[in-house]
């Protein structure tokens, strides 16, 4: 057995006993527990201080394994064609997706990483994983392993590193929701509406906005991914940035503060959350973000910018 073969079979097993697992991600870094196990899932709850509301997406192996705990005939063909990657489908549960912990929702979020790694320990293990972004509830998720050991050594049992070569992408899934007559975008992601138009013609953004409303997916309800600084976007860059304040944009700015250049939106998706964990680590006062260019990922970069500037 390598090395590699024998870390995630600890891992798996301790996934089995109930334990936290850190693991990676084509998106980012996920701490995941058995969601056949409330008391394990609880642990991320607690560990993150996440609100009890706010529901886990369920990491599986394979398309059969959605077969087993979601009501999702109809969409799996074309699910396929997206599955393993950065999407995520919400449906009915099944009988057998009942057991689940969910939130106490009647619904199941379920996705199949691309990571080798993450498959790796889905397929060694044969449980579901629910697990969200690795991060304190409300902060910037966590992309760098070394932040990660930072935050989490002590909080988890298990913490696994990205093994093989990965297209990092740098935010959270595209989360899409089956439950209504058309497929609805709960979260924007790595794929855009008129990407995702090419399998359903008639999918739509979610209107979601109520505060009253127990959300279906993350990234709806509560405040997400903000760093302790402010956080201003704008059209184009201050032209001096002081020592206290940052930039990340298109363009550097004169002045002396922390200034991250980025050329494409694949970078401000590779780039962004690091960024934001950098400017609480030097102490800054505040962010400035230049708008994404306009493309098929910018719905995604600005649903994340936008709810990093929420106070």
């Amino acid at each position: 057995m390598s090395d590699i073969s024998k870390k995630i079979s600890e891992a798996s097993q301790v996934l089995i006993k109930g334990g936290v697992v850190i693991f990676p991600t084509e998106t980012v870094y996920g701490i995941g527990a058995n969601a056949f196990q409330r008391d394990a899932v609880e642990k991320i709850y607690r560990i993150k201080g996440r609100p009890s509301d706010n529901p886990l997406i369920i990491h599986l192996a394979d398309i059969q394994q959605i077969q087993n705990y979601a009501s999702a005939e109809e969409h799996l063909d074309r699910l396929q064609d997206l599955m393993p990657g950065p999407v995520t489908a919400i449906f009915p549960k099944s009988e057998a997706g009942k057991e689940i912990d969910t939130a106490n929702l009647q619904s199941i979020a379920v996705r199949i990483p691309a990571s080798k790694t993450a498959l790796a320990l889905l397929q060694e293990c044969r449980l579901p994983i629910g697990a969200p972004s690795v991060n304190l509830s409300g902060k910037p998720s966590l992309t760098r392993i070394e932040d990660i050991e930072l935050e989490f050594a002590n909080k988890v049992d298990c913490i696994l590193p990205e093994f093989y070569k990965n297209d990092n992408i740098g935010i959270e899934s595209t989360v899409i929701s089956f439950l209504e007559e058309k497929p609805v975008i709960v979260r924007p992601g790595f794929y855009d509406r008129t990407f995702l138009q090419k399998y359903w013609p008639e999918i739509i953004y979610s209107d979601f906005s109520s505060r009253s409303h127990a959300p279906i997916s993350p990234g709806q309800k509560y405040r997400h991914y903000a760093p302790e600084c402010d956080v201003v976007i704008t059209n184009v860059l201050p032209d001096i940035i002081s020592e206290s304040e940052a930039s990340l944009g298109f363009s550097i700015p004169a002045g002396k503060g922390y200034k991250i250049f980025i050329s494409n939106n694949r970078e401000y998706m590779q780039k962004l959350y690091a960024f934001l964990v950098d400017c609480d680590k030097l102490k800054l006062k505040k962010a400035y973000l230049q708008k994404p260019l306009e493309d098929g990922f910018s719905a995604g970069i600005l649903d994340r910018i936008q709810k990093a500037s929420q106070r």
